[in-house]
């Protein structure tokens, strides 16, 4: 693992659980309501996209368990589509799939004795 693969994998993790905290009690109502929490999940979807699209080809291929291709996509999505959203789509992946890929991305970090992703 290269220092620059450690530092993009910290940041979907942080990421990801900004997402899943923000998310995991609120309802698809409350979600398309509240445009703050809508741009917030937005940027944060984003910004994992982009950390996992810095990741070297070879610690991709090394960890196939993560969905990379899907993930890189939604950040394009988002990113160059922004006015053309599909907001249910967003709510679904960040309430459906951030604690699954939580927990892949801390299982990694275990496997590399990464302490610092032990979510404290």
């Amino acid at each position: 693992m290269t220092e620059k693969d450690r530092k993009c994998l910290e940041n979907m993790l942080d990421f990801t659980e900004r997402v899943h905290r923000r998310i995991c009690d609120t309802s698809y109502q409350e979600f398309s309501a509240d445009r703050d929490k809508q741009d917030m999940v937005l940027y944060a979807l984003g910004q994992i996209g982009e950390n996992a699209s810095c990741i070297s080809d070879a610690f991709k291929e090394a960890h196939k368990e993560i969905s990379w291709t899907a993930i890189i996509g939604i950040r394009n999505r988002i990113f160059h589509i922004y006015n053309n959203i599909n907001m249910k789509l967003i709510f679904d992946i960040a309430s459906n799939s951030t604690s699954e890929l939580i927990q892949r991305l801390k299982e990694i970090s275990k496997k590399y004795g990464l302490t610092h992703f032990n979510g404290n």
